[in-house]
């Protein structure tokens, strides 16, 4: 836990410096971000990576720092490797984290990518239902959640999300009283 928070520590300062610098071996086999006057490779970005999805599961919540560090890492990866297998899941994995931090838009934005550049990803619908219910539910926005609620439907009817998005459709902008007098009502729960 020690290591991960220096790894951390040394990666927001690596990230903040701006400037690009020599260091020293050993720091640089402390810490995956530690920059030797070049972009880092491809196994390099993935240790950076790595080491931040590590911090994130330790930690009992999520730093907003770190989580702007590592949106930032996922999407230089994307950024520089864009016909990388891996792009798909980081954006996806971005947009998570953003809607984790409540940041809507940028949550909507990244997987609204996630859903038009990755067309084989097996999560574009979960993206396309995730946009409609961050509408629904973070931003009061009915018309679009409706929108995608429907492209769900539409594009991947025989996903289980499908039937999630008619459920949420059937029960948008209902109270919870409302909600639990028809869940009464339909299993005959008498007061």
């Amino acid at each position: 836990m020690k290591f991960t928070a220096i790894i951390v520590a040394l990666a927001l300062a690596a990230s903040c410096s701006g400037n690009k610098t020599e260091v020293k071996e050993e720091q640089k086999k402390e810490d995956p971000t530690a920059v030797v006057g070049k972009e880092p490779t491809h196994d390099e970005r993935i240790a950076i990576i790595k080491a931040y999805e590590d911090t994130m599961r330790a930690a009992s919540r999520l730093d907003p720092r770190i989580g702007k560090a590592v949106i930032t890492a996922y999407m230089d990866f994307v950024k520089v490797y864009f016909q990388d297998t891996l792009c798909a899941d980081y954006t996806f994995k971005a947009a998570e984290i953003a809607d984790n931090m409540d940041s809507p838009d940028k949550a909507i934005e990244l997987y609204k990518e996630v859903y038009n550049s990755y067309t084989k990803f097996p999560y574009r619908p979960e993206a396309l239902f995730r946009i409609a219910n961050i509408y629904e539910l973070k931003l009061n926005d009915y018309a679009n959640a409706k929108l995608y609620y429907n492209d769900v439907i539409t594009y991947f009817p025989k996903s289980p999300l499908a039937d999630g998005a008619k459920a949420a459709l059937k029960n948008m902008g209902k109270t919870d009283t409302e909600l639990i007098r028809e869940f009464e009502k339909k299993n005959g729960v008498k007061k």
